[in-house]
């Protein structure tokens, strides 16, 4: 007599994604961060003409990006450095790596190196006319960074929200990516 067996397929079983650590949290709002800078600096990069010396001394577009302390200094004067040579970026840059390399959550700190390469830019005067810049051009910058987490906002100190804030870095030029 055949003994009779049955098969059944067997389900998966359904697991919840693994949710993300405060370091996770912390790193995805570093690396947004340092994004949303470089995008702010290409476009301040590209469009220099449409502010004056004055706008960019009394109302900096620095004002809005998530910066501090000497980075905010630094990037500060590389703004109104720029639009005094009268020259705008045309192309984009890339993020071609972004590493977090530590976060001290408990003492609102982290650091992170990243790279930027930069071989697409061209220039033009305020015309739109391709131009030859004075300098020879940046086509790579490696950014090494210190980060500090801002628990609340404090508008007169340029913090308008909490968060995650660039206060200062270092740049190594020209070694590619």
């Amino acid at each position: 007599d055949p003994t009779e067996t049955t098969s059944e397929t067997p389900q998966p079983t359904l697991t919840a994604p693994p949710s993300e650590t405060p370091e996770d949290e912390a790193a995805a709002a570093i690396t947004e961060a340092f994004e949303l800078l470089i995008a702010d600096l290409d476009a301040y990069f590209s469009s220099a003409g449409d502010y004056s010396i004055d706008d960019i001394t009394a109302n900096p577009p620095t004002a809005a990006w998530p910066i501090t302390g000497d980075a905010d200094f630094e990037i500060q004067n590389w703004v109104t450095s720029w639009r005094q040579q009268e020259l705008e970026a045309v192309g984009t840059t890339t993020v071609v790596a972004h590493d977090i390399t530590s976060i001290d959550l408990e003492g609102g700190t982290a650091s992170s190196v990243a790279c930027r390469d930069m071989t697409a830019v061209t220039f033009a005067n305020y015309s739109g006319e391709p131009v030859e810049p004075p300098f020879e051009p940046t086509q790579y910058q490696t950014w090494q960074m210190t980060w500090i987490y801002e628990p609340e906002a404090a508008p007169d100190a340029g913090i308008e929200t909490a968060g995650w804030y660039l206060q200062e870095f270092n740049l190594a030029l020209d070694e590619p990516c």
